[in-house]
């Protein structure tokens, strides 16, 4: 008779284990589903760019699950809408909120093509293609594009890839040097002689390697070697040793 009893006690103790689990998951789903809505969108870095326009692109509304969503293919939503955004990162800051940080990208270069005037960023990438020519902007001599398309970077023949591996080198080593807004046009028409114009001198970079060394030692180098007002060239083709010519 004590085991028959042992027995039913036993199968009791597993049903109210069940219903418990049960019960808890009822109101977990219940509590995210109440508690965990969306209640407020933040942008933050947006300037080209309104915060309601960012909003729109990534389907987010308020009063949706705060779990519901997938970080990553709304993230890949606002970027492919917004061809001027370089990088997105959403996070959901619990309960109620969700954080959009917005890193955009910045016209730096114009280049022509039958299409019209392609604006790109310095890692290349097209952020539009106008109808009219762009001012401003370094002009990009020597490049042709291939099947441009907004949001895409600039593709060119197989046999060119050198050539554009080297024109975003010598843009992001201008960029990040900070000379691109003295900086006018850029000829990449032979990548074995490479020049732009610096504050209306011509500088003749030769072939781009050790792009950022050179770049981030122009102006210095020439405030060395040059009188103030003097017009000129400037030669850095060679690694070891750079000359001023004037005219």
């Amino acid at each position: 008779m004590s085991k028959i009893k042992k027995s039913h006690s036993g199968k009791s103790a597993i049903v109210y284990i069940v219903i418990a689990v049960l019960c808890m998951a009822v109101l977990f789903s219940f509590g995210v589903g109440v508690f965990f809505r969306i209640l407020y969108i933040d942008v933050e870095g947006a300037i080209v760019h309104s915060p309601e326009d960012i909003i729109s692109a990534s389907e987010l509304e308020i009063g949706s699950g705060m779990l519901s969503f997938n970080v990553q293919d709304t993230q890949l939503k606002v970027r492919e809408d917004k061809p001027l955004i370089h990088e997105v990162t959403i996070s959901r800051v619990l309960p109620n909120r969700i954080l959009i940080e917005i890193y955009e990208s910045i016209p730096f270069a114009a280049v022509e093509h039958n299409d019209g005037t392609l604006i790109i960023d310095s890692s290349g990438r097209i952020l539009e293609i106008a109808r009219a020519a762009s001012s401003g902007l370094i002009e990009i001599r020597g490049f042709e594009a291939i099947a441009p398309q907004e949001g895409s970077v600039l593709r060119t023949d197989a046999g060119e890839q050198s050539r554009l591996t080297h024109l975003i080198d010598i843009m992001r080593a201008m960029q990040s040097t900070g000379i691109y807004d003295r900086v006018t046009f850029l000829d990449v028409t032979s990548i074995a002689r490479v020049f732009f114009d610096f504050d209306e001198i011509r500088i003749d970079l030769g072939a781009p390697d050790n792009v950022m060394h050179k770049l981030s030692r122009l102006e210095s180098a020439l405030n060395d070697m040059r009188a103030p007002g003097e017009r000129g060239r400037f030669d850095m083709s060679h690694s070891v040793t750079w000359h001023w010519l004037p005219e």
